[in-house]
């Protein structure tokens, strides 16, 4: 009985791995487009956005997409809020980057961000 129990004990602990998890910055934006009809301009310059984005030191993934009400989700993930704040700072540089912000109407934007543990 004893050995049963010691083997099914040893079981599950070793079923436990202890795996470290890496804190990352997540960036989450909810916003709509200026004028619905550029949805279609929009995703294609996205495909810039996301060339700009890849480029980045500390940029891990990004996925947008398009609630039914028109509503966007836009989220973005960093190794750290700093990869985040210096990328942000170069993208006021990028076109693509430009172009996307002139189809965001801004007065729905909805920001939130966040570290994981």
């Amino acid at each position: 009985m004893k050995t049963s129990l010691l083997l099914a004990t040893l079981c599950i602990l070793s079923s436990c791995t202890t795996t470290e998890t890496k804190v990352q910055h997540v960036e989450i934006m909810t916003f709509r487009l200026t004028n619905p009809t550029l949805d279609q301009d929009f995703a294609t310059v996205n495909e810039e956005v996301n060339t700009f984005l890849k480029k980045q030191h500390g940029f891990i993934s990004r996925d947008l997409g398009k609630c039914n009400d028109s509503t966007w989700i836009d989220v973005l993930r960093w190794e750290s809020v700093k990869h985040f704040e210096a990328a942000y700072t170069k993208s006021a540089e990028d076109q693509g980057v430009k172009k996307m912000s002139g189809m965001i109407d801004f007065n729905t934007v909805v920001p939130l961000s966040f570290n994981t543990y």
